[in-house]
Formats: structure tokens, sequence, C-alpha cells
């Protein structure tokens, strides 16, 4: 009797903690979506999916020498990593003045990447400097010449008007001298050469006004532009329709002379295309770097037909023709024969820079 009731007890105590443990592992799948003892990080999805961000200008500027270091200049956040790396993908050597493209990359600890692509100018400030320097002086000396050439001819002026007066009152002293010899003679005679005498001093004090009037004309006539030549703030300059042929070997051969190169290979104010003009600096174009936005210069084609221009850029650029401010390709822009009647007057500021001025009729 005794065992009968212990087994009725345990197989109820059984049954018991058996729907006791159903009720918890269906409450527990019901409240956390998973079963009881299951490996809930395995089950979820990975969170971190996002690859970090760069951030920087897409262009920057380092002068030739200076270490290249990209967290210098850009920045990287990431949404879960506090501290993403960034590596430069490219080799840069900076100790060449030069446009470069360089490839950055960003990765976080769970392995996102993303990249971005920048554009590194390496200038040489202090060769520009010499360049402008060299300019500024080469400006300077011009100008003293002109200043020069103004005195002499001024004082070339003076010396005719006071050579011109001397002559007439010598002229005139030598004609009261006779006069005054001739009074014993008769009253006849004395009007006679008194009349003539006169006569000889009004010719040559007009024949010296005029000599006067010629010699002050000739000193302040200004020259004029002739085929075949530029007229930049005053001076005149002589050009060769050259081409790409031999434009180079033009103004090689004589520094005070410029060519064509690039675009139409022949100048011409009317044929509304675009005519690239190279000078050496210093040299025929050191004039060139004087000249700013709305400055004016002349050009005469072979026929004596003189254009105006008007500058409305101005431009410094490697020898591949890229910008240094922001590496902009101007190859087509400076020797292309497009964009209506126009010039395009290239000089050298150092080995490796160029300066580049453009302008419209």
């Amino acid at each position: 009797m005794l065992k009968k009731l212990w087994n009725k007890r345990a197989t109820k105590m059984i049954i018991v903690c058996l729907g006791a443990l159903i009720a918890f592992l269906a409450f527990d799948f019901y409240t956390s979506g998973t079963t009881y003892g299951s490996n809930s990080a395995a089950a979820q999805t990975p969170s971190d999916i996002v690859a970090p961000t760069i951030s920087g200008d897409a262009a920057i500027t380092l002068e030739r020498g200076t270490e290249f270091k990209a967290t210098d200049h850009f920045t990287v956040t990431d949404d879960q990593d506090e501290k993403p790396t960034l590596e430069v993908q490219t080799p840069l050597d900076t100790n060449k003045v030069s446009v470069m493209p360089v490839l950055l990359i960003a990765k976080d600890e769970t392995g996102n990447t993303s990249t971005k692509q920048i554009t590194v100018n390496i200038i040489d400030s202090k060769a520009e400097a010499e360049a402008k320097a060299k300019a500024q002086a080469e400006k300077e000396k011009l100008e003293k010449e002109r200043i020069e050439k103004e005195k002499a001819a001024e004082a070339e002026k003076k010396e005719a008007e006071a050579t011109a007066q001397a002559e007439v009152a010598a002229q005139d002293k030598k004609d009261n001298t006779e006069t005054k010899n001739s009074s014993a003679n008769s009253n006849a005679d004395h009007n006679t050469k008194q009349e003539n005498t006169s006569n000889n001093s009004q010719d040559n004090a007009t024949q010296a006004d005029s000599s006067t009037e010629n010699t002050a004309t000739a000193a302040v006539e200004a020259p004029s532009i002739q085929p075949m030549q530029l007229e930049i703030n005053g001076q005149f300059i002589n050009y060769q329709n050259a081409g790409q042929a031999s434009g180079q070997a033009v103004i090689d051969a004589d520094h005070t002379r410029a060519a064509t190169w690039g675009g139409a290979p022949v100048q011409s104010g009317d044929d509304g295309l675009n005519t690239h003009i190279i000078a050496h600096n210093p040299g025929a174009f050191s004039v060139i770097f004087n000249l700013g936005i709305g400055s004016q210069f002349k050009i005469s084609d072979a026929a004596g037909k003189v254009t105006a221009y008007t500058v409305n850029e101005v431009a410094q650029v490697d020898d591949e023709a890229y910008r240094l401010s922001d590496g902009a390709d101007y190859w087509d822009k400076m020797i292309g024969t497009g964009g209506g009647e126009r010039v395009t007057l290239q000089a050298c500021i150092n080995d490796v820079h160029n300066l580049v001025v453009f302008a419209y009729k």
C-alpha cells in the first residue's frame, strides 16, 4: 500500500516538473525569440557594416621637400571604431616639383575599407619668388632706361632751343652794328640798308623758329606699331609666324623675339581662332609679368592690321600645362584653336613653371 502511494506521488511530481519546464521554455522563446541556451551572438547579423569616412580637400599644395603625412591634412571617422587607420597607397616624392594623383585608404577594426583620390601639388615657392624678383628687376631696369631716354630727349630739345635763340641774338647784334656803321651814308642808302637788314633778321628768326619747332616735334613724336609686332606696356616686340615646327627654335636663337607655337600658326585678328605665342623670360616676354585682369595690348599682323586684346585670366602652370593652384588641365585652352578670337601669351617662370596670359578681342 505504501509502495503504491509513493509511486503515485512520484509520478505526480514528475508531471508537475515537466509542466513547469515546458512553461518556462515557452515563455523564454516568446520573450527572446530564441530557444533557451542557444548562441544568441551567432544567431544575430553583424552590426558593423559601414566603412570609415575620409574628410578633406580633393587637392592640397606642399612645399618642395616637405614630408607628406596624410593625417595632417585628412581626418577619418567611423560609426563604431574610434581609431580607424589611414594609409597612403601611392608613393609620393615631395623633392620634385610636380602634380601627383594619390590614393588614400581608410580601414576600421572589422575590415571595412574606403578610398579617396586626391591631387598633391608640389611647388617651389623660393624659385617662384626668385623669378618674380628677377622679373621685377627687369621691369625696373626697363623703366629706368625709358626715363633716361625721355630726359635725354628733353635735354636735346632745350639745347636746340638755346642754340636757335643764340643764333637769333647774334644776327640781331650783327644787324645793329651794320646799321650804326652805315649812318654816315645818304638817307636813301641808309633806308635801303635798314630795310634789307630788317628783312634778313626776320628771315633768320623765322628759320630759327622753324628749326626749333621741328626739333621739338621730333623729340616728342611717339613710335608706332609696325607689322608683325606686339605692343605691350609701351614696348614693341617683333614676332614670327612659326608654329610648333620651329617656334621654339626662333625664340632660342633670339631672346628678344616672340613666335607662334600652338593654336593657329599664323596670327590674325579676324580668324576667330586662338593663337598661342611664346617668348623667353628674361627676354622679350619679361613684360607680360606686369599684365593683369583688364590689361590691354595690341598685335599687328603681316599686313599691318592692328588688333587690340584685353586680358581676362592669368595663370601659372607646370610644363605639362597643369595649373599649380588646383591641378586643372590647361593644355587645350593654351594651344587649342577654339574659344573665339583670342591669344595666349606664355613665358617661363623657372625651369618647370610657366606664366600664361589669356586675352580676348
